[in-house]
């Protein structure tokens, strides 16, 4: 059964817009307990005059946003819609595919005789205001500690003591969170940046912190595949490809220099030419030169000797113990 047009046309612009994530960093606060938003924008495509705006209902106090000052926001503002706070940052136009930014709301939750919900929504639009992503968090307000439920139930209306309570679960409840959740920690895709390096060192991936977030997580998520297949071609062009976006090829010369002649036939370990020697292959790798020098800086010859030297430095590492290699590094525009 085939799709309408329509219906691929919408599917295919998904797959190529901004990415939007917007999440709460508690999922049962009390009132009174602050209350902090994190909205991640990932751009996918060059698009002029983003704005991201997040609204926040009446039942919450807004206390601090960030970031106010960044270079990728131009302006930002607030303003009271229809009983919500609205936050908006408008973004600058050199935004390139890969960037990432981080917005982050800190709220306290206000006093409240009843259960209820905390809805904020926050929604990604283009220059023309029409919406690229969006995504909503939903919180529930308890007005009642869990923990009621271990005491007898003389004491479950005493108001008093679920206050008590409630102050204990405050504490304990992030640390519950995190145990519970440890193993997103780890987990390359989902794992907050900062960890990122702590969890390269133990996989014994080459770290470079100018690579893009993205492709920081794709090494990491490869890490297993291409540690099981260290020391072969086939895993260093993978490793090669994920670090610099680029082509790469590796020649292997199998044999010492070999004249053909009457008394010395040609045969699978003998290679004819100028440049074979046991044990050794070439390393070529063509990047763009906009790959150079977002990385790098605007001083071509000076990146160009750094990212050689880093790719050297990737390979000794990658290559098996006993071979020897040569690295040929073309730029193309």
């Amino acid at each position: 059964m085939s799709l309408p047009i329509a219906s691929l046309m919408t599917s295919s612009a998904a797959l190529h817009s901004d990415q939007l994530f917007h999440v709460a960093g508690c999922t049962h606060p009390y009132p009174g307990e602050e209350l902090t938003f994190h909205t991640c924008l990932r751009v996918q495509m060059n698009q002029p005059g983003r704005s991201v705006t997040v609204s926040l209902p009446a039942s919450v106090e807004l206390l601090s946003f960030a970031p106010m000052e960044n270079p990728f926001v131009r302006s930002w503002g607030i303003r009271e819609e229809a009983e919500e706070l609205v936050i908006t940052w408008d973004l600058v136009d050199a935004l390139s595919k890969g960037d990432e930014l981080e917005f982050t709301i800190s709220t306290r939750v206000k006093s409240a005789e009843v259960d209820h919900n905390v809805t904020s929504r926050a929604v990604v639009r283009d220059g023309a205001g029409q919406e690229l992503d969006s995504e909503t968090a939903r919180v529930w307000v308890s007005t009642h500690s869990s923990y009621m439920v271990y005491l007898p139930e003389i004491y479950h209306e005493n108001d008093f003591l679920n206050r008590l309570l409630m102050l204990f679960e405050s504490f304990w409840k992030p640390i519950e969170a995190q145990i519970r959740q440890s193993d997103v920690y780890v987990d390359p895709q989902m794992t907050p940046p900062e960890f990122l390096p702590w969890i390269a060192s133990w996989i014994g991936i080459s770290w470079d912190e100018s690579l893009p977030a993205e492709r920081k997580r794709a090494l990491l998520h490869s890490a297993v595949e291409l540690y099981q297949a260290r020391g072969t071609r086939q895993a260093l062009i993978d490793y090669l490809k994920l670090y610099t976006q680029g082509e790469v090829d590796i020649i292997e010369h199998r044999a010492q220099n070999f004249a053909l002649g009457v008394s010395a036939p040609l045969g699978r370990t003998v290679a004819l030419g100028t440049h074979n020697f046991p044990h050794t292959f070439t390393v070529l790798v063509r990047i763009q030169r906009a790959e150079l020098m977002r990385r790098l800086g605007e001083n071509l010859a000076n990146a160009e000797k750094l990212y050689r030297q880093r790719l050297e430095a990737i390979v000794e590492v990658q290559k098996p113990a006993h071979t020897t290699f040569d690295l040929h590094l073309q730029i193309i525009d």
